[in-house]
């Protein structure tokens, strides 16, 4: 009896290996830099959950301390670190497993195949972006106030990835800004989901005072030839675009289908690079939608070739995922309206948190422990977050409103057959890359 027992439990441990691979940006100015406990670490994914689980992926409760910022260079780039495993970052010394960086790759995700951070190949990424909200308390934001203003085409591609900063970018105000790192991956390897990592962040060098206008929805507008759509630049949404929020149980502003999510690329006119028509005063540039490749020649300089040829070698098998033109039908489908988030109960304790890159492995306990980064910082013992959504300024109750879908382009619409969805994420995950792949070969 003990024998079949056997390959069964080291089956359930390579599948719990394998599905366990997500990613997040990784650095000490993050809330929930601590968390480590599945299913809400930083790079567990977010989908169908109320608007107070995904919102900073529920980790209001969770706090940097105020001390830790992440510095955006003005006019310059940032290099972040973006891994499935805090272990495999340079904030490796508070990760439970503690050290498991590897010199010899980039790979944001090493010893794991690509499919585990969602993409068949580098011709096969959606894209990932910073937002910034020009408040300085994280109670006081709202997700429109959040203003993509760097993107990376390249993402999730490396562990090192650079985001450009707009030379325009004004000051924070009190020396820090409200920051967070976007991404929604494409639908042939993977399960329909997003991702939000929210930080404290600062414009280094910032001198201009040319404020950052008011984000809209961004629509989809460039050419999409997996589904046969040609591009419209009519439809595309200029200037300041918000960040795109999808497949939730409530507070999306996205309403795309299963198996054409939104992307931060050419499709939704999010440039390459720094994202330099966000401001008051920027003159709406012509849309970039010639093309829909999402390679782009914005990557880290820190990719090394060993990552590059182990996994380019998955390409092949995009092709054949993409051949399948089915998915047409529900380019512009709605399948989720939003409601009323609920409000977000916070904790009166901060998280424990010491910035240094080799301080001491945390637990995920909500009492806080001094902070170290600094002798003249105080000890940071409690932080009390409201949640956004819950009070106007003149007091009154207030929720997130339901969001109107942005206009969408008519399409012709196949019947797709009902189809049977296991109810667990790891299971539909598993399920719907083997469905779609079955599909393409028909």
């Amino acid at each position: 009896m003990v024998q079949p027992t056997l390959p069964l439990l080291a089956l359930f441990a390579a599948l719990f290996s394998a599905v366990s691979a997500h990613i997040s940006i990784f650095h000490n100015s993050m809330w929930g830099f601590n968390q480590t406990s599945d299913p809400n670490r930083p790079q567990d994914p977010l989908m169908n959950l109320p608007f107070s689980q995904w919102w900073f992926h529920g980790h209001l409760d969770y706090p940097p301390h105020p001390n830790d910022i992440m510095q955006l260079p003005v006019g310059g780039k940032i290099t972040t670190e973006l891994n499935c495993d805090k272990g495999a970052t340079s904030w490796y010394a508070s990760s439970p497993g503690g050290d498991v960086r590897d010199p010899s790759t980039q790979s944001p995700c090493h010893g794991q195949p690509t499919t585990q951070y969602h993409t068949n190949g580098i011709n096969d990424l959606g894209g990932c972006a910073l937002g910034v909200a020009y408040k300085s308390d994280v109670a006081d934001v709202q997700p429109d106030d959040f203003v993509i203003f760097s993107v990376n085409q390249t993402c999730v591609w490396y562990r090192d990835t650079d985001f450009q900063v707009p030379p325009l970018m004004p000051a924070c105000p009190n020396g820090k800004c409200i920051c967070a790192w976007f991404w929604i991956h494409n639908a042939d390897s993977g399960s329909e989901q997003m991702y939000m990592t929210g930080f404290q962040c600062n414009m280094q060098g910032a001198n201009s005072t040319v404020p950052v206008a008011r984000g809209q929805v961004p629509k989809r507008c460039g050419a999409d030839p997996a589904n046969n759509v040609p591009a419209h630049p009519s439809n595309c949404t200029e200037g300041a675009k918000t960040p795109m929020y999808w497949y939730q149980a409530e507070g999306n502003n996205m309403f795309e289908g299963t198996y054409t999510p939104p992307v931060y690329n050419d499709l939704y006119n999010f440039r390459d690079g720094a994202q330099n028509d966000i401001f008051s005063n920027s003159t709406a540039a012509p849309p970039t939608v010639t093309s829909s490749s999402h390679t782009s020649s914005h990557t880290s300089s820190h990719a090394s070739s060993s990552h590059a040829s182990s996994v380019h070698a998955s390409s092949s098998h995009a092709s054949s995922v993409h051949a399948s033109s089915s998915h047409a039908s529900s380019v512009h489908a709605s399948l989720h309206t939003s409601s009323h988030a609920s409000p977000h109960t916070s904790s009166k304790h901060a998280e424990p948190h010491t910035s240094s890159k080799h301080a001491p492995t945390h637990t995920s306990s909500k009492h806080a422990e001094p902070h170290t980064s600094s002798k003249h910082a105080p000890t940071h013992t409690s932080s009390k977050h409201a949640a956004p959504h819950t009070t106007s300024k003149h007091g009154a109750s207030k929720h997130w409103p339901a969001a109107t879908p942005a206009a969408r382009l008519p399409v012709h619409r196949v019947p797709r057959p009902p189809v049977h969805r296991p109810a667990s994420h790891h299971a539909r995950h598993a399920w719907g890359a083997h469905r779609r792949i079955a599909e393409a070969s028909k």
